[in-house]
Parts: C-alpha cells; sequence; structure tokens
C-alpha cells in the first residue's frame, strides 16, 4: 500500500463517533535477499524510522523450520514409554 499518510489519516478521521486513527504498523514487500535483506532490516530500525520492532518474515519463517533428527527422536521416545507403559500394564494383569 502506497498512499499520501496526511491524507489517510485525515480521511480515517472524518467520523467524529470514533477516536482518533493514527497508523501504528506498515508491511512492507521487498525483493531483497541475503545481506541486502538484513541491511535494509537494520535500516528500518534507526532513524528517520526509528521502529521499536522490525518483524521478517523470511527470518521467522527460517527459526520455524522442525529439524527431521529431533522430530524422529522425540517420536522414538514416545513408542519407548508407550511400549514400557504397556509392559508394566501387562505384569500388573498377570499378578
Amino acid at each position: 500500500l502506497i498512499a499520501d499518510l496526511t491524507s489517510l489519516v485525515r480521511f480515517a478521521n472524518l467520523d467524529p463517533i470514533a477516536g482518533e486513527f493514527w497508523v501504528n504498523e506498515a508491511w512492507l514487500s521487498s525483493a531483497n535477499s541475503g545481506d541486502d535483506r538484513l541491511a535494509l532490516v537494520d535500516r528500518l530500525k534507526t532513524s528517520p524510522y526509528s521502529s521499536k520492532y522490525v518483524d521478517d518474515r523470511e527470518k521467522r519463517l527460517a527459526d520455524s523450520q522442525v529439524d527431521p533428527l529431533a522430530k524422529s527422536g522425540w517420536s522414538a521416545l514416545l513408542v519407548i514409554a508407550f511400549v514400557a507403559a504397556l509392559v508394566t500394564s501387562a505384569v500388573g494383569f498377570l499378578v
């Protein structure tokens, strides 16, 4: 979205019943990648923007990747716990 911020705020504040409207976020799209993308994110955190929080979707997606070895490790541990509970139940049933 590219807009004149002054006109947008003026239009949004035409309704006298609602409270005053102020922009509190902006969504940006960039074709940059790698070091250029990191430099862009760093520039958005400094003057004249001075954003308190800049969220990079590409970084968050990379951080959310699941390690298949860790996932299979938890599955194996769950199977071992299930077998142990089954054996304990069987022994308790026989006694």
